[in-house]
């Protein structure tokens, strides 16, 4: 049980990484990141995080929402269970 819960913990991380990093800023692999602070509606950041997760295996974007100016909730599911993450973009 300890092992499902710290995979899936590793896999939220991974997933806030991949939103909150700028797409084609990090040297390694330019596809890695999003393109969240490029949007300019809530149907852009939802697809945009979609995309940015869509390497992990499991992990599905199910809905976004914005909590702030700068910070937005993701609903996530991780093969099956469902999670929420807040990102503040603002402080990034």
């Amino acid at each position: 049980m300890n092992d499902e819960l710290d995979f899936t913990v590793q896999l939220i991380e991974d997933a806030v990484r991949c939103f909150a990093v700028k797409r084609g800023e990090f040297y390694a692999d330019k596809n890695f990141g999003s393109r969240i602070r490029q949007s300019r509606s809530m149907a852009e950041v939802l697809a945009y995080a979609r995309q940015s997760v869509a390497g992990l295996d499991g992990v599905f974007v199910k809905s976004a929402r914005a909590v702030s100016d700068s910070a937005i909730t993701f609903d996530v599911l991780i093969n099956t269970e469902e999670r929420q993450v807040t990102v503040d973009f603002g402080k990034l």
